[in-house]
């Protein structure tokens, strides 16, 4: 990677892990795997600075990205019981 490529990169946090990225936008698919998360178990939820959350339920949702995105992973199949 050069120099110029370097200034693309950001980061964003998925369950408090942070991820390098260059792309700008992602399918929430994309980034639910990135977690090692499937969209037929997950949704992605996006927690904004203004204390507002975008919900991504549709898998196919483009996300458009920028640095410092935190993003959570919400469960969506039943809870097993023990």
């Amino acid at each position: 990677m050069n120099a110029r490529d370097e200034r693309h990169e950001f980061e964003i946090s998925i369950d408090g892990e942070e991820y390098t990225l260059t792309q700008k936008e992602m399918p929430a698919t994309e980034i639910l795997s990135l977690a090692g998360k499937s969209y037929d178990a997950f949704y992605l939820v996006e927690m904004r600075a203004d204390h507002t959350r975008a919900e991504y339920k549709d898998g196919s949702a483009v996300v458009k990205l920028h640095n410092g995105l935190k993003f959570i992973t919400v469960h969506v199949g039943p809870t097993p019981v023990s």
